[in-house]
């Protein structure tokens, strides 16, 4: 698998506030399988995986999305599924998602993706897996 070494730029944080990402600010589209290390350390994997995802896509394209405002305008269209962090003044305590009732043979569609990812991440670096595994 190719290697990228990340050269980190100095860079002006307020520069990237308040706004999307655009494609000016990269110099390299990454468009097949590789690992991004910086100093000798892995920082990125990413897997071309040539997986056939219809069913994927049609099960996220039923779901019900929430569209909101961010902070300064960023339009952000979201959906949590798996469990929601505990809200200290409301509800002190963790508790399954709505999209989990919602949308039960989707959210098990997705959960079956996120556990194909993680056998190949296994495959492709297995000592970092493994330390990831472990600290989890």
């Amino acid at each position: 698998m190719k290697t990228l070494e990340l050269e980190r730029k100095a860079i002006n944080l307020k520069d990237f506030k308040h706004r999307p990402a655009l494609e000016s600010d990269f110099d390299t589209l990454i468009r097949e399988s590789c690992v991004v290390t910086e100093k000798g350390r892995i920082r990125i994997v990413y897997l071309d995986l040539d997986w056939d995802t219809r069913d994927l896509v049609a099960a996220l394209g039923r779901i019900k999305y929430a569209t909101g405002k961010r902070m300064h305008g960023i339009v952000s269209t979201s959906r949590i599924f798996g469990y929601k962090p505990r809200l200290e003044i409301r509800q002190d305590y963790c508790n399954s998602a709505s999209m989990n009732r919602e949308h039960p043979r989707e959210t098990e569609l997705v959960l079956e993706y996120g556990r194909r990812v993680a056998q190949e991440y296994r495959a492709a670096l297995p000592e970092l897996y493994a330390a990831h595994e472990s600290a989890v």
